[in-house]
């Protein structure tokens, strides 16, 4: 055996470093090696689950690309929209215009419809006294015709009454 010794003249034995090595590797080499063990599976955890996260950002990436295209359409579509609601707003406007001129046509129509209703309301009566005058025009020339037959019959006889 090979003794060695120490700085207390001792001399330190195969045996005695063996034990000391032994001791020190139970003391903190061995639990190094667990805590070793144990980070690498953490590791192997923490690989796992930083590829898992490179998935997980691929497909937010995908879906903020899709996103912003559709932002994008929507945008133009906004654009488009705000153009044609400023195009139906002059519609409305002139719309709105155009209401109220017919709103002012209809009352003068109506106006106009009230009269021509005044003026046929007259012309009925007009017509009623007219027809009445003509009933009477023809009982008088109903009396005359008859007068006149009477007369004719009476140069034809000769002139003498009977």
């Amino acid at each position: 055996m090979m003794n060695h010794k120490n700085n207390g003249n001792e001399y330190i034995t195969k045996d005695f470093l063996k034990e000391a090595f032994n001791d020190f590797a139970h003391q903190w080499i061995v639990p190094l090696h667990a805590e070793i063990k144990t980070i690498k599976e953490d590791v192997e955890v923490l690989k796992k689950d930083v590829k898992v996260l490179k998935e997980d950002v691929k497909v937010l990436k995908e879906d903020v690309k899709v996103l912003k295209e559709d932002v994008k359409v929507l945008k133009e579509d906004v654009r488009i929209l705000k153009e044609d609601v400023k195009v139906l707003k002059e519609d409305v406007k002139v719309l709105k215009e155009d209401v109220r001129v017919l709103k002012e046509d209809v009352n003068v129509l109506k106006a106009d419809m009230k009269k021509v209703k005044s003026d046929i309301a007259e012309m009925k009566i007009d017509i009623s006294e007219l027809k009445q005058e003509m009933r009477e025009v023809k009982k008088v020339q109903k009396k005359q015709d008859v007068q006149i037959t009477a007369f004719k019959d009476f140069i034809r006889f000769g002139g003498r009454l009977s």
